[in-house]
């Protein structure tokens, strides 16, 4: 398990899906617990959707090269 969060590509898909999900993860709590009632998700779901894919890809590939490299 360590071997896969030393993988460049899983650092870069955790990055990603850090900056660009967690804003509209925050703002949506906030938004259902009446925090924030006015907030608008459009910029936060552009941002969720710019990074969605390439999160999930550069996960994958970090997931295959570790994999390929320790042959579990």
């Amino acid at each position: 398990m360590k071997a896969y969060f030393r993988n460049k590509w899983t650092i870069a898909g955790l990055m990603l899906a850090l900056f660009g999900w967690g804003p509209f993860c925050v703002v949506l709590v906030l938004r259902l617990t009446g925090s924030w009632p006015g907030a608008h998700l459009t910029g936060f779901g552009l941002l969720l959707f710019a990074t969605l894919w390439p999160a999930i890809v550069c996960l994958v590939l970090g997931a295959v090269q570790t994999w390929g490299r320790h042959g579990n």
